[in-house]
C-alpha cells in the first residue's frame, strides 16, 4: 500500500512532513480495486483508471477520476509541493486537457491544474503547463516554454500557494532556482485543499493524450518531493531454514528507485560465513522491479547463516537488507496450546521431528512453572523422530506454564514453545437475568451494578433487559467472584450473553459494547458491533483481546431484531480470546481474536455505551469457569441397533424421562415401565416390541 500519512516506518524513510509518497506498487488492474485504502473514484465511470507494472494509466478515451486524501486536511495555508513522473505514449488532442490537480472534498472545486497540450510544440512533441482554477478550457492555460518528447520520462514539480493562490511548475529541475513557469495571484479566491487527483478527459475533441504518471511525492517544501540522489528501495524477506546442499523455493524480491530506471539496479549478496552459501549461490532471476532469488546451500555444512543483500543503482546508492537462515536445523511440528482442568493429565501428546541430513537428536523440555509441573511429572518417552510427551500437573493445583521444547542435531537446536492453562472450575461466577423493575440499572440493580465511565444513570432496565444505546455514555460493570482474577492463576472465563440488536450503528466504524476490566481502565475481550463487511440492513460481530478495533470477526451476517446467543472465553493468563455464535459444545466452529494481548487481572464484566453500537437489548448475561457453565448441555437420546433390537441410551441426570407413543400428534405420551439401573452415568432400554412403530423422546 502507498505510504500516506506519518506513520513510524514512514517517517524513519523521509523528513515527517513530506504527505504523500506513492509509487503505485500494486498488482496490475483497477487503482481504486488495488489500493482502495488510499485511492477513491470521485467521477466519471468506474474502475477504468488502471495501475500497470507498478504507474497509473491515464487516458483521454477514459472518463474515471480518483483522488487521495491528504493527511492534515483540510489544508488552508502555507505553500503544497507536487512531484511525479509522467511519460506519454500518445499526444494530447485538439487543445489538450487537464491530468491532474490539487481538489477540495467536493467534486467542482479545484486548483493548480496541470494540462498537457500540443499548442506551439515542435511536431510530435507535447507541452506542460497550469491553471490556477478550472479544468475545462486548456487555452486558458499558461505553458512551460520547454517541450516534451514521447516515451521520454519527465519529472513534474509544482509550487502552489494556498492564500492568496499562486503557482511554479518545473520540468526536470536540478533545483527551486532553476527556470520555471510561475502564476503570480490573479484573485482566484482560496480554497481549502483535501486531496490529489488524477483526470481524464475528452471533451468538444480536447483531450489530454495518453501517459503513465509513477513516483508521486506531496510535501512541504522542494527539498522534501525532490531529495538529491534517493537510494533504491529493496523488500524484505523473512529468516528461513534450508537443508544442507539444498536449493531455496524461489523467493520475491521488489525493487524501486526513484532516479535509477530499474533494469540498471544491480543485485548481490553475500553470507557470513561464506562457506555456508558460497558467491555462486546466490542465484537472481527476473527482470525490472520484481527480482527472484534462489539460495543455494553448500553441500555437507551446517550452521546459522547471516545473509545480506545490496541493491546498488547507477549513482552508487544503495539499499541493504538482512536475514538469517539456518541451514540443517531440525525441525519439530509445532505443538498446540492445551487447556485442561485440575488434575487432569496431557497423555502422549506426539512430538514429531525431523531432520533432513538424518543427525541423532537429543530432545529436552523446560517448564516455566517447575510448582505446576515438577520435573517428575513431565516423561518425554520414544526414540528416533517419534517422541509421546505426558504431563501431569501438581495434585490440586491450578495455573498456567509455558513449556519449551528443545531439539538440538549437535550443530543447530531449534525451539517449539506451547502453553498449557491448568484451569480452576469454581464454577458460575455471575449470573443476570436483568429481572428488575424499569429504571436506571445502577438504582434497580444496585446490589450487583455500578456506574464506573459515563453520565450515570444512562443504561436503562426496561421488560426484563438491559438497554445500550449509542447516543448515551454511561458504561456498567458488575464485579465477579473471586473478585481478581489475576494472570498465573490458571483462570479461564466464558461468558454468555443473549442479545438483540434493534437498530444499526449510524456508520461502518466497528464499536464495542461489551467486555472484562480490571480495577482501572484495562479492559479484555472486547465485543463489537460492526456493519462495515456485511450486506446492508445487516451486521458482523467482532472480537479483540485489546485492541480498540476488532481482530476477527465473525463470518455470518446477522439481522436486526433477531435474538443470539453469543459465548466468548477468555484465557487470563494470556489474554487469548475465543467467540462463538450460537454455539452447542465448545467444539462449534468459532474465531480467534488475532491481537496480542498482556495478561491483566480480571475483577468485572462491564457494558459499554459509545458511538456506533446501535441499540442493543441484553435479556441474559452468564459467567463462568467452564462452557458448561453458560452453555447447559442439552441431553441427547443415543440410538444403537443390536441384533434385532433396538437400544436407547440416554444420560442419568435427575428429573430426564423417557417416553414413548405410537404416533407423534394424537396418541398420549406414556412413561417406559421400570428401568434398568444406571450404569457408570447412563440409563439404557432396549426395545423388545418387534413390528410397531413407535416414537421416543427425553422430558426433563
Amino acid at each position: 500500500m502507498p505510504l500516506i500519512g506519518l506513520g513510524p516506518f514512514f517517517c524513519g524513510l523521509l523528513h515527517a512532513a513530506l504527505l504523500l509518497h506513492e509509487t503505485f506498487p500494486y498488482p496490475d488492474g483497477p487503482l481504486v480495486q488495488r489500493a482502495p485504502e488510499a485511492w477513491s473514484h470521485y467521477s466519471g465511470t468506474s474502475n477504468q483508471l488502471r495501475v500497470a507494472q507498478g504507474r497509473a494509466c491515464l487516458s483521454e478515451t477514459l472518463s474515471e477520476d480518483l483522488q487521495v486524501f491528504l493527511p492534515g486536511r483540510p489544508h488552508t495555508g502555507g505553500v503544497l509541493y507536487v512531484r511525479f513522473t509522467v511519460n506519454f505514449s500518445r499526444l494530447p488532442t485538439g487543445g489538450g486537457g487537464c491530468f491532474a490537480l490539487l481538489k477540495d472534498a467536493g467534486v467542482n472545486n479545484n486548483r493548480a491544474c496541470l494540462y498537457a497540450t500540443t499548442l506551439d510544440s515542435p511536431a510530435g512533441q507535447y507541452r506542460l503547463g497550469l491553471r490556477l482554477t478550472g479544468v475545462t478550457s486548456p487555452l486558458y492555460a499558461q505553458y512551460h516554454p520547454q517541450p516534451c518528447a514521447l516515451q521520454t520520462d519527465q519529472v513534474v514539480i509544482l509550487r502552489y500557494q494556498l492564500n492568496p493562490p499562486a503557482a511554479t511548475l518545473w520540468l526536470n529541475p536540478a533545483s527551486e532556482q532553476d527556470p520555471a513557469l510561475d502564476l503570480p495571484p490573479d484573485g482566484t479566491a482560496p480554497l481549502a485543499i483535501h486531496a490529489f487527483a488524477l483526470r481524464q478527459s475528452l471533451a468538444s475533441g480536447n483531450g489530454m493524450g495518453e501517459l503513465t504518471l509513477d513516483s508521486l511525492r506531496l510535501g512541504f517544501s522542494f527539498a522534501e518531493v525532490a531529495p538529491p540522489g534517493a537510494p533504491p528501495t529493496l523488500s524484505a524477506l523473512p529468516d528461513l531454514q534450508l537443508p544442507a546442499g539444498e536449493v531455496s523455493p524461489p523467493l520475491a524480491l521488489t525493487l524501486a528507485d526513484e532516479d535509477t530506471p530499474l533494469p540498471f539496479i544491480f543485485l548481490y549478496g553475500q553470507c557470513d560465513p561464506p562457506e555456508l552459501i558460497p558467491p555462486e549461490g546466490f542465484i537472481f532471476d527476473g527482470a525490472g522491479g520484481e527480482r527472484i532469488l534462489r539460495l543455494h546451500a553448500a553441500a555437507g555444512r551446517q550452521g546459522l547463516a547471516r545473509v545480506t543483500l545490496t541493491a546498488l543503482d547507477d549513482t552508487g546508492l544503495s539499499a541493504q537488507r538482512a536475514f538469517a537462515v539456518r541451514i540443517g536445523a531440525p525441525t519439530c511440528q509445532p505443538m498446540p496450546d492445551h487447556l485442561i482442568g485440575v488434575n487432569q493429565t496431557l497423555l502422549d501428546l506426539p512430538v514429531l521431528l525431523n531432520d533432513a541430513e538424518q543427525d541423532p537428536l537429543a530432545v529436552t523440555v523446560t517448564c516455566s512453572d517447575r510448582a505446576l509441573f515438577p520435573a517428575t511429572n513431565i516423561t518425554l518417552a520414544g526414540d528416533g523422530y517419534a517422541r509421546r510427551l505426558t504431563l501431569r500437573p501438581a495434585p490440586d493445583r491450578a495455573g498456567h506454564a509455558v513449556f519449551s521444547l528443545v531439539v538440538d542435531d549437535g550443530h543447530l537446536p531449534t525451539t517449539n514453545q506451547f502453553q498449557v492453562t491448568v484451569a480452576p472450575h469454581p464454577g458460575q461466577l455471575l449470573a443476570e437475568e436483568f429481572d428488575y423493575p424499569d429504571g436506571p440499572l445502577i438504582q434497580v440493580g444496585a446490589a450487583r451494578w455500578e456506574s464506573h465511565s459515563g453520565q450515570a444513570g444512562q443504561a436503562q432496565v426496561e421488560h426484563g433487559a438491559l438497554w445500550l444505546c449509542e447516543t448515551n455514555s454511561e458504561d456498567v460493570s458488575a464485579a465477579l467472584a473471586p473478585a481478581a482474577l489475576t494472570s498465573g492463576s490458571g483462570y479461564v472465563l466464558y461468558a454468555r450473553v443473549d442479545f438483540r440488536l434493534l437498530r444499526l450503528p449510524t456508520n461502518a466504524v466497528p464499536a464495542y459494547w461489551a467486555h472484562y476490566k480490571d480495577g482501572g481502565t484495562g479492559y479484555r475481550c472486547r465485543l463489537f458491533i460492526s456493519t462495515n463487511q456485511a450486506p446492508p440492513g445487516h451486521y458482523r460481530l467482532g472480537l479483540s483481546s485489546a485492541a480498540a478495533l476488532p481482530t476477527a470477526e465473525m463470518p455470518q451476517n446477522l439481522a436486526p431484531q433477531e435474538r443470539y446467543t453469543v459465548v466468548t472465553r477468555f484465557n487470563v493468563n494470556n489474554g487469548q480470546c475465543v467467540l462463538w455464535l450460537d454455539p452447542v459444545t465448545e467444539q462449534d466452529p468459532a474465531i480467534m481474536a488475532t491481537d496480542s494481548a498482556s495478561s491483566s487481572t480480571v475483577s468485572a464484566w462491564a457494558f459499554r455505551q459509545a458511538a456506533n453500537i446501535g441499540l442493543l437489548s441484553v435479556d441474559r448475561l452468564l459467567v463462568g469457569t467452564a462452557f458448561a457453565d453458560v452453555m447447559p448441555s442439552t441431553p441427547r437420546l443415543a440410538i444403537a441397533r443390536e441384533g434385532r433390537h433396538l437400544v436407547l441410551r440416554w444420560p442419568d441426570e435427575p428429573g430426564l424421562l423417557l417416553e414413548t407413543a405410537e404416533q407423534l400428534s394424537s396418541a398420549p405420551w406414556q412413561p417406559l415401565p421400570a428401568l434398568p439401573p444406571a450404569l457408570a452415568g447412563w440409563r439404557a432400554w432396549t426395545n423388545d416390541l418387534p413390528g410397531k412403530v413407535r416414537f421416543f423422546r427425553l422430558r426433563r
